[in-house]
């Protein structure tokens, strides 16, 4: 994967982009902390950020899967402990996920990829550079969980294709499967 001549130009098409990403990141970082906004890591050392990071991972899921209890303010609590539950069982199950999409990548490439977009996206709000007096919000979900919205979105397309045409349910392929196509779902057939 990845190592084709046409593979490489792909990927060097996305560097501009990537350099982008970056400087537009070195610049976020430095206007926040010539302004002393960033939590200092006296406060916060780096198991509570990989605690508060894990937390969030898991946070903007559970409140797109399930919007109960929604808050404009999830305060920041004084001591955050990796070993608490809520940041460790996150932090468990964020990485959990991680290995069990990394262990499917070859049957269900789809699945990481937008655990990926997923978790890069979560990154800059994910506590690891930390700002401000809250732990998470809400609002941080719409665009970093576009993608899973795809593949549900996808999922149940597919559903209702199948039902309409009289298959039974989809199931998931590698696009690998003779004629080619796209890395998803297909209906299986009767």
């Amino acid at each position: 994967m990845w190592r084709g001549g046409d593979d490489r130009a792909v990927l060097r098409e996305k560097l501009p982009y990537l350099a982008l990403g970056f400087a537009g990141a070195v610049v976020s970082y430095w206007s926040v902390a010539s302004q002393h906004f960033l939590t200092g890591s006296d406060k916060y050392g780096w198991l509570a950020r990989i605690g508060i990071a894990g937390y969030s991972v898991w946070f903007y899921i559970e409140k797109t899967a399930l919007p109960l209890a929604l808050s404009p303010l999830y305060q920041l609590p004084r001591v955050v402990s990796l070993l608490e539950a809520r940041f460790l069982w996150s932090t468990v199950a964020a990485v959990a996920i991680s290995l069990a999409l990394l262990a499917l990548r070859r049957r269900w490439p789809v699945g990481l990829t937008v655990w990926i977009y997923y978790v890069i996206a979560i990154g800059p709000v994910s506590g690891i550079v930390h700002v401000g007096h809250q732990l998470t919000n809400d609002r941080y979900s719409y665009l970093s969980c576009l993608g899973l919205a795809l593949i549900v979105g996808a999922a149940v397309g597919l559903m209702a294709s199948a039902a309409a045409a009289g298959h039974g349910a989809p199931r998931a392929h590698t696009g690998r499967r003779r004629g080619g196509g796209e890395a998803g779902f297909s209906p299986s057939g009767p």
